[in-house]
């Protein structure tokens, strides 16, 4: 069996160059979509705190495994339209898999879906990342408590009387984006709204 026979849609997983720019354009085309329905989950979600510390809640879709997923399906589903889809299929998430599955099975096609580790994944983190994550998510909440704490006096929050407006920014180490996500928007707000617009980074 050669590379053409085989899909990598592991996270992080190596796609041909001709799948690769598919799939890029795909990223491209849902990622409004996508941004939209995690909104409309966080939405009624306000209280689940176990929501608000795992990936999926996360909008930045350069580091979420669940926007990777989305893309790829919608590869599948482009390829199987145009006879070109591989007789492998290699995943390495449970969901995505049983998905797969019943994606294939659907569409009455006949391929073999292979679930896999995740690349670089470290047997500690295979076998108890469930029981770490929750760890790993309170620390990062705490130092960020701790950041904000140390630095509540420059921003005099107290002296605020209405309410605020915070806007999430992406932080990803060795890499730069200027006004990516909201280009223009500090220079199209009034005084009034700037005086209360604070933009929280989050770090991945």
């Amino acid at each position: 069996m050669n590379n053409a026979d085989v899909l990598d849609l592991r996270w992080h997983g190596k796609l041909p160059d001709n799948y690769g720019q598919v799939f890029d354009e795909i990223a491209y085309l849902i990622r409004k979509e996508f941004i939209e329905l995690i909104e409309q989950v966080s939405s009624s979600m306000n209280n689940n705190l176990d929501w608000w510390v795992e990936g999926p809640a996360s909008r930045n879709y350069f580091s979420s495994p669940l926007f990777h997923y989305c893309c790829s399906l919608v590869l599948l589903d482009k390829l199987a339209s145009q006879k070109n889809l591989s007789r492998l299929i290699l995943v390495d998430s449970k969901a995505f898999y049983a998905l797969v599955k019943t994606w294939s099975r659907d569409n009455d096609l006949n391929l073999e879906v292979h679930l896999l580790s995740r690349i670089d994944e470290s047997l500690i983190k295979k076998y108890f990342g469930s029981m770490l994550r929750p760890i790993k998510s309170s620390i990062k909440l705490l130092l960020l408590f701790l950041a904000t704490r140390n630095n509540s006096g420059h921003a005099e929050l107290t002296k605020i009387s209405q309410p605020l407006i915070l806007i999430d920014t992406f932080v990803m180490d060795g890499l730069e984006l200027k006004d990516r996500y909201y280009p223009g928007l500090w220079e199209n707000l009034n005084e009034s709204d700037k005086k209360r617009t604070y933009f929280v980074p989050e770090f991945d």
